[in-house]
């Protein structure tokens, strides 16, 4: 799969496509992957925007996502697809089908599921386990999985048995590929 089926860009990110879609099929299993080819059927588009915000790099407004040009310029092609795969989480989440219902409902089944391991294992704040430093987020049930695309998950803040709980939980969704570098470098 690769990137230009789901982007219309504005900008060259030529490097990005092939990025992109080697993540896509490092992040989700085959049988998902299919799926999302059949429910996201109109293109994603990708605009870049100056948000005069410089801790800001990206975010999403429907089936655009929007990046921060003087962010996302000075990032690696690794940590752009971060982004773009965050971001496209919450397309994922957003995403309809004809009868107006959630496309991917199991997305937030499994954010609701995910929550829950998290809040009764949590060591320190939400913030800290989502981000690995004192920031609040707000619905935080809705941002679990976007935040385990960036890597930036501190384990420390959750037990052991949280942790063992919380891997089970995302391998029985039978949504992704965790035996890839990918979710390895997450899931340490």
């Amino acid at each position: 799969m690769k990137l230009y089926e789901y982007l219309q860009e504005d900008l060259d990110l030529s490097e990005l496509h092939r990025d992109f879609g080697k993540a896509l099929k490092q992040v989700f299993s085959e049988e998902y992957l299919n799926k999302i080819q059949s429910v996201i059927k109109r293109n994603i588009v990708i605009k870049e925007k100056d948000f005069k915000n410089p801790s800001k790099a990206a975010y999403v407004e429907g089936r655009t996502i929007f990046v921060n040009k003087p962010v996302f310029d000075r990032l690696s092609s690794k940590e752009r697809v971060k982004y773009l795969m965050h971001e496209f989480i919450h397309i994922m989440q957003n995403t309809k089908n004809f009868f107006v219902v959630r496309a991917f409902e199991e997305v937030y089944d499994l954010g609701d599921e995910l929550y829950k391991i998290v809040k009764r294992n949590l060591k320190g704040s939400i913030g800290e386990f989502l981000t690995g430093a004192k920031n609040k987020i707000s619905s935080p049930k809705y941002e679990i999985i976007s935040y385990l695309m960036n890597g930036d998950i501190d384990w420390t803040q959750l037990t052991m048995d949280g942790k063992r709980e919380f891997i089970i939980a995302l391998n029985n969704s039978k949504m992704f590929r965790l035996n890839t570098v990918f979710w390895k470098e997450r899931l340490l």
